[in-house]
């Protein structure tokens, strides 16, 4: 009965050793895992913040680009609503030229204007003799 006791104290500290040295190495991957869980969440933390930063620049230059494209869209506007307007002018002068052409020797083309000179006078363009 003695030699069963001791092989069974023997079995007990055999398992026991063996439970506790498995229970160790389970302690070691947990605590491994666990450093390897706090690296991921320090990457994590530092992804965000850089996540972050590069948002709030780009909200920044965004709203830069758009102040931008506001002021070249005025920009275009005026200067399309001074085309007009001059458009508009020069239709309006056109206009007042062609409704007095008909007024005018020669209208629009000067070369074809024929003056009457008067009795006595030569026309401007001639030299008398001996002079």
């Amino acid at each position: 009965v003695d030699g069963v006791v001791i092989d069974l104290e023997m079995q007990l500290r055999n398992t026991t050793h063996a439970g506790e040295f498995e229970v160790g190495q389970l302690q070691v991957r947990i605590e491994s895992l666990g450093e390897r869980i706090r690296q991921h969440e320090r990457h994590i933390a530092h992804t965000q913040g850089k996540i972050d930063a590069f948002e709030a620049k780009a909200g920044r230059e965004l709203a830069t680009a758009q102040e931008e494209l506001e002021k070249v869209e005025k920009a275009h506007a005026s200067a399309s609503s001074l085309a007009a307007a001059a458009r508009r002018n020069l239709d309006s002068f056109v206009t007042s030229m062609k409704s007095m052409e008909d007024g005018i020797p020669g209208a629009a083309d000067p070369r074809r204007r024929r003056v009457q000179a008067k009795r006595g006078q030569e026309s401007p363009g001639k030299k008398r003799a001996g002079s």
